[in-house]
């Protein structure tokens, strides 16, 4: 959590005696493993919208991802990650648009979203349910974090070692291909 900026006193302990240091370690210790747990659900939210909105298979893609407005003002791979780039690489200031764009995303998810271009039915479950992610729906995650989490969900590197990437195409991964991934991120610390 220090690398993040934030310390004891951010969460409301103080130092103390060695009982109360105990407990606030545990109280630390629990906020990490919810933040842990928060920060995958938030990470298979992405990859299951890039696997829908990038199907071949109709049966299997979300009917609304060719509409002009998805695309233009919604999508987190065409939208919203042309500007990882410039943020990254450039410094471009863009105020909080990929976090909020992010946040927007997962809220039209949660809560379904209704007009003249499209409609999306709120999802909801562990993955989109209104408390999935409780800490990391007020936590300010800042415009470089959202960044990082979109170049190193949507680029890899073209071969080993090299510099030069390419873009991740979910639409050819199989649900057992995203499964991998997660089973993946499960075991990183």
């Amino acid at each position: 959590l220090r690398e993040f900026g934030f310390g004891i006193a951010d969460f409301g302990l103080k130092e103390g005696s060695p009982d109360q240091i105990e407990n606030q370690q545990s109280e630390i210790q629990n906020l990490s493993d919810q933040l842990w747990h928060e920060g995958l659900i938030t990470i298979y939210r992405l990859l299951f919208i890039f696997k829908l909105e990038s199907s071949d298979d109709p049966a299997r893609a979300f009917s609304f991802a060719s509409t002009s407005l998805w695309r233009n003002s919604i999508s987190p791979t065409t939208a919203l990650a042309r500007h990882v780039k410039a943020i990254l690489e450039e410094g471009q200031e863009s105020g909080r648009l990929l976090e909020d764009g992010l946040r927007m995303l997962f809220r039209i998810f949660t809560q379904g979203m209704s007009c003249t271009e499209l409609r999306i039915e709120p999802l909801g479950g562990a993955l989109f349910g209104e408390e999935a992610t409780p800490i990391f729906t007020h936590l300010r995650w800042g415009e470089r974090a959202a960044a990082h989490l979109l170049d190193r969900l949507l680029w890899t590197p073209k071969g080993r070692g090299a510099t030069a990437r390419e873009r991740v195409h979910y639409g050819a991964l199989d649900v057992e291909d995203l499964g991998r991934v997660y089973e993946a991120l499960l075991e990183l610390e």
